[in-house]
């Protein structure tokens, strides 16, 4: 691991930097660009010249200054200063940023071990509780490397101790995010459960990412919780309709779930989607069939049959239960409405197969 300080890496990226191919990249005026022997002139790009090359750059030096007075780069510096100073970005960060934009070669070992060093130095100020001091570590561990999800996730914690709830809430899901596109589901399912539920346990937006990292671990009946209790705050913020999508996401991780095939078949038909709601109430229908509560099942039956007349499946699934239960003569009673409506819908296959049922028993 590097133990090079944050100067000396500033300064190896900053004798890597071309001038010319920096001011390319940046494209201000590049059209005014001089060179002559050692010197590079142009138009400032930090204050916007118009008329005048006022920024100098010494190619071999690897330095600039602006010669306008009122220019935030007028004292001049180092080429990484320079872009600091045009971006509006820590020394550090705008090293690293240069790096990426020039695509320079940069030891990987660099970044891990400098970026580390900051984490280890903020830690051990966040248990001596100079949280300015751990906040100005963790920020240069960022400049140094943003994707590092420790960072983030110790950044969070500082910023809960600092009372701002809104930043830690932020961090404390960057960092559970990359801990699971990482794969560490162990440190992302961690954050969710320790910080982010417990301090945003109605945010639906938190709530489905969480539901998401445990569809993700297999752990199913932990996301049928988490997308239950979406459903339930929709439902106290009168905002039912949403639930569709929960309703159904559970079902797909557990189609046995009777009660949640209700609640859909209800919210559909509230919605007026009958077709949506009838396949819904066969399921509850046919779940509770599975289970021989056949007063259930032709409870649900029965309200297809109400509120989709024409719905013949659900009359023979009656009409085949009354039949189970020996009670024929309400079978046939249910089997002769169904031929009557079938023959009134011209559907006289129905008609024939109802009335030849009748006629066998």
């Amino acid at each position: 691991m590097s133990t090079l300080s944050p100067s000396d890496i500033i300064e190896q990226i900053n004798d890597k930097v071309d001038p010319r191919d920096l001011l390319e990249k940046i494209d201000y005026a590049t059209d005014k660009i001089q060179i002559i022997g050692p010197t590079l002139k142009c138009f400032c790009p930090i204050h916007k010249e118009k008329a005048f090359r006022s920024l100098i750059v010494d190619l071999k030096k690897k330095t600039y200054r602006c010669s306008l007075k009122t220019c935030k780069g007028f004292d001049g510096g180092n080429l990484v200063q320079f872009y600091a100073v045009y971006t509006d970005q820590s020394e550090l960060k705008a090293a690293f940023s240069l790096a990426k934009l020039l695509s320079l070669e940069i030891d990987p070992s660099l970044i891990t071990g400098l970026s580390q060093t900051f984490l280890a130095e903020a830690r051990q100020a966040f248990l001596e509780r100079d949280m300015d001091l751990a906040q100005s570590l963790i920020n240069q561990s960022l400049d140094v490397a943003p994707e590092n999800h420790e960072v983030r996730y110790l950044f969070g914690q500082i910023l809960e101790e600092l009372g701002d709830s809104l930043g830690s809430i932020r961090e404390f899901r960057t960092a559970a995010d990359g801990f699971s596109s990482a794969a560490d589901m162990t440190r992302a399912v961690e954050i969710y459960e320790q910080y982010l539920l417990k301090r945003e346990p109605r945010n639906e937006d938190i709530l489905k990412s969480a539901a998401d990292l445990y569809e993700k671990t297999g752990n199913t009946l932990r996301a049928v919780e988490i997308y239950l209790r979406i459903a339930a705050e929709n439902e106290t913020r009168g905002d039912s309709g949403k639930n569709i999508e929960y309703y159904s996401r559970v079902l797909e991780l557990d189609p046995s779930r009777d009660d949640v095939h209700l609640l859909l078949a209800q919210l559909y038909e509230k919605t007026e989607n009958l077709p949506g709601a009838v396949l819904e109430y066969l399921k509850v229908a046919d779940l509770a069939g599975e289970k021989s509560e056949w007063p259930k099942a032709l409870e649900y039956l029965n309200h297809i049959k109400q509120i989709v007349p024409e719905n013949f499946q659900s009359r023979e699934k009656i009409a085949e239960i009354y039949s189970l239960l020996e009670d024929f003569p309400k079978a046939e009673s249910e089997y002769l409405e169904l031929g009557e409506t079938a023959i009134e819908l011209e559907d006289l296959d129905t008609a024939k197969r109802a009335f030849n049922t009748i006629i066998a028993k």
